[in-house]
């Protein structure tokens, strides 16, 4: 499992949990799972599981969503549709394939 320093997982803020409630105290709990004495403590006050928030984040494309998706109605090809969007002015398109979560999944 990949941990991102400074972010609890869930399976810690459970484990925390669980020894608490077998009366293991902080400090013991806080050395076995390598995680501060005072992270610990604020996971046994609180009462809700951590949560996490994605930053909202744009793509450059998507200020043409509409265009491209008229484009595609028309059955235009990637490469067509993507002239036509530089011919509008989208200079900062690289020209290098998207990314696979990029991608449209109908093809």
């Amino acid at each position: 499992m990949e941990e991102v320093k400074g972010v609890i997982t869930m399976y810690k803020w459970q484990q925390v949990k669980a020894m608490q409630a077998n009366g293991i105290g902080a400090k013991t709990i806080a050395k076995r799972l390598d995680l501060s004495k005072n992270t610990v403590k604020k996971y046994i006050r609180s009462d809700q599981p951590p949560s996490f928030e994605v930053p909202g984040r744009t793509k450059l494309c998507d200020a043409y969503r509409d265009e491209i998706a008229d484009m595609l109605k028309k059955e235009y090809i990637g490469t067509r549709i993507f002239t036509e969007l530089r011919l509008t002015g989208l200079r900062r398109l690289a020209l290098k394939p998207a990314p696979l979560h990029c991608r449209s999944q109908s093809r």
